[in-house]
């Protein structure tokens, strides 16, 4: 059954101009929902072939109910303007509602220094072409009874009530919308036309990226850290609007956003981490050299590859130690308690709830002797391993007064499920992916009813992606509704769809499994593997980085400088496999390897598979999956044979690895034999 209001607009015809993108396009889709009967709208726009793909949509979406015609029409030309009307076919000359919403913005530039032809350009088409198509559709509305019927929407803005330095052109001409518009209603109060102004605050179109005349990036900044209305927003207002009774006139309506309250009073959630946030994705931009129409997968093959490149030094994070009362914010969280950074610093705090006091305490255990695992076989091995481990930096038990006193009031983000103060964990902060791959992943992955919103969440910009080498997605399933980037699940088909070093991938878990087996002794339960970003340039020892002799020391030139040094030798990944999290380790003493074989190799092979699916798996009928196992199988059993062959280790252990893996592929088969398909967990189902 059709609502009123869509009772209202049926047979009547709409005038949306500025309808080829953004509140146009948005508006044009919203009446055709509202009344999907009997109604014809005609669109205008200078580009017209996006006009005809609108038009295209609208019937996909509703059917032939609605009437659409696409009019290539630039309201800044007067003499389109006028030849508007006349050209227009019979059965659309009975307009009963016009949108005034084609306007622009040009620059930022203040007094004296305002190009002429940017203030021309925008009077032209906000001013003048908003009022010549008034003038045009006016006299349609004055032919009906009681004076004349009809709706003159205009889109101002909230500049047009207070303006802005840097936008006087554009806030002068809101300004006159506003005038224009006030002085029109009191000029046809005897009629039955209804002159409406709908000011929207901040909203998020193409607006922007005119502003700065096709900076994207620039564009983009405006609205980091905020949730700024969407096109839709707007268009619902305005449908709401034209749909009331006769005598109902929304006159006026100014919309904001939560976050806003005037055009210079906007909140930005988590500004300084927003800040860096796009520093550090234009820094990987810049240094990969990434080209404006790159394909989404050539920008995440790139950005996620593990191939080092020359850096420039990236100081902008570490050194903005001057900010001392910026609150912790949470980037993480899980069953054992949350994780918060402070922006500005390279370290992670994990608090733990209160029943899981003892969990932290393990996790704080484990993760220790796994990086020292992990520095051993750079040392001795291989400095550059794919695969880090977050340095451990502290460990504060609730009992410590002095650091919960001065840090406390800091936790401005905590739930009443933590108590303060609590047991905490400090380790090295993963840095999350920069925004340029996180975008693509949206763009590819999140469905399209939902891309505004998760770009718009901030949370989102914590992403870390779990490297799910032993899962594909199910074919033909459909896109995620609960899409999020938060411990964002990459899977296989994935990669393989992007182009991911997958084998390489497997090499650095195969490795890192192994030092956490036979070095670490480390069951590595419950442990995960992100892809994040690579640590801070300056988070680095720049004497093992540079690996500078006493004699090229003594000899360098006074004053070197050291930035154009390590420009030219430091090599630096803009992304960087971790593995992190170990709260459910278990940890066995070396003599478990000879007392009691069986069972230490029994419990590895539970840790493995009651895991989330990070590992490649043995038996699968694909060869690439195949081929993965066997680079997994070789990087563990070469890194376990390095590893306890070492100086002090036991001969007893040394086939136990070897075992590991016959137990696991022994496990698998069983599995299969009992129709339990790959990688089944009896514990976690």
């Amino acid at each position: 059954m059709a609502t009123a209001q869509a009772k209202r607009l049926e047979g009547k015809t709409i005038v949306i101009t500025g309808a080829s993108s953004g509140i146009g396009k948005s508006t044009a889709k919203e009446f055709a929902r509202t009344a999907p009967k009997d109604l014809k709208l005609i669109v205008t726009a200078r580009r017209v072939d996006s006009l005809k793909q609108l038009a295209q949509e609208i019937k996909d979406e509703v059917g032939d109910g609605v009437k659409v015609l696409p009019v290539k029409l630039d309201v800044s030309n007067p003499e389109e303007v006028k030849n508007f009307v006349p050209s227009l076919p019979d059965e659309f000359k009975d307009i009963n509602v016009l949108v005034n919403n084609a306007g622009l913005v040009k620059g930022v530039a203040r007094a004296p220094d305002i190009a002429a032809e940017d203030l021309d350009t925008m009077f032209a088409t906000n001013v003048t072409g908003l009022i010549n198509m008034t003038q045009a559709i006016l006299p349609i509305f004055k032919k009906r009874d009681e004076g004349g019927r009809g709706d003159i929407i205009n889109i101002g803005s909230i500049a047009g009530r207070e303006p802005y330095p840097g936008g006087s052109i554009y806030c002068a001409t809101k300004a006159a919308i506003r005038s224009f518009t006030d002085a029109l209603r009191k000029e046809l109060i005897a009629t039955r036309i209804r002159v409406i102004e709908i000011d929207p605050g901040q909203v998020e179109t193409e607006f922007s990226v005119v502003r700065f005349y096709g900076d994207k990036k620039k564009a983009d900044a405006v609205y980091e850290g905020c949730e700024p209305l969407t096109p839709d927003d707007i268009a619902e207002v305005i449908v709401f609007a034209a749909g009331r009774r006769e005598n109902v006139v929304i006159a006026d309506t100014l919309i904001f956003p939560s976050h806003q309250a005037s055009p210079t009073a906007v909140h930005k959630k988590d500004e300084l981490s927003t800040k860096f946030d796009f520093q550090n994705n234009q820094h990987v931009t810049q240094l990969l050299n990434l080209p404006d129409d790159a394909s989404p997968e050539t920008i995440l093959s790139r950005v996620l590859s593990l191939q080092p490149v020359t850096s420039a030094a990236f100081p902008s994070v570490t050194f903005h130690q001057n900010y001392k009362h910026i609150s912790y914010r949470v980037i993480g969280f899980g069953q054992c308690g949350l994780v918060f950074e402070r922006p500005g610093r390279v370290f992670a705090v994990k608090v733990a709830k209160p029943a899981y006091e003892e969990a932290l305490w393990t996790d704080f255990i484990a993760h220790y002797e796994v990086r020292r695992a992990f520095l051993r076989y750079q040392q001795q091995h291989k400095p550059d391993m794919e695969c880090h481990v977050p340095k451990v930096f502290s460990y504060i038990p609730k009992s410590n007064r002095q650091w919960w006193e001065l840090n406390s009031p800091l936790f401005t983000d905590v739930h009443e499920t933590l108590p303060l103060p609590a047991m905490a964990l400090i380790t090295e902060r993963i840095p999350p992916l920069p925004k340029v791959a996180r975008q693509v992943l949206i763009n590819k992955y999140c469905p399209p009813t939902l891309r505004s919103t998760v770009s718009a969440n901030h949370t989102n910009r914590d992403c870390l992606a779990r490297i799910y080498l032993g899962r594909r997605r199910p074919a033909q399933a459909p896109l995620p509704p609960n899409f999020t980037l938060r411990n964002y699940n990459l899977c296989l088909d994935q990669m393989l769809e992007i182009n991911l070093p997958i084998k390489s991938l497997a090499f650095a878990m195969g490795e890192a499994l192994a030092l956490i087996h036979w070095s670490a002794n480390v069951d590595g339960y419950d442990i995960e593997f992100v892809m994040g970003g690579e640590a801070d340039i300056y988070n680095h020892d720049m004497p093992s980085s540079l690996a500078l002799t006493r004699r090229e020391l003594l000899t360098m030139q006074p004053h070197t400088n050291i930035e154009a040094v390590i420009e030219a030798n430091f090599k630096r990944c803009t992304t960087r496999v971790w593995v992190l999290d170990f709260n459910l380790c278990s940890l066995w003493e070396e003599s478990t390897g000879w007392e009691n074989p069986d069972a230490l190799v029994a419990q590895l092979v539970i840790a493995f598979y009651e895991n989330d699916p990070y590992y490649p798996l043995p038996l699968m009928e694909r060869n690439i999956d195949r081929e993965l196992w066997e680079v997994f199988t070789k990087a563990y059993l070469e890194t376990a044979s390095r590893t306890l062959s070492a100086p002090g280790k036991d001969a007893r252990l040394a086939d136990l690895p070897s075992k590991f893996i016959d137990a696991c592929v022994t496990r698998e088969r069983d599995a299969l034999a009992r129709n339990l398909g790959h990688g089944h967990r009896e514990l976690k189902g």
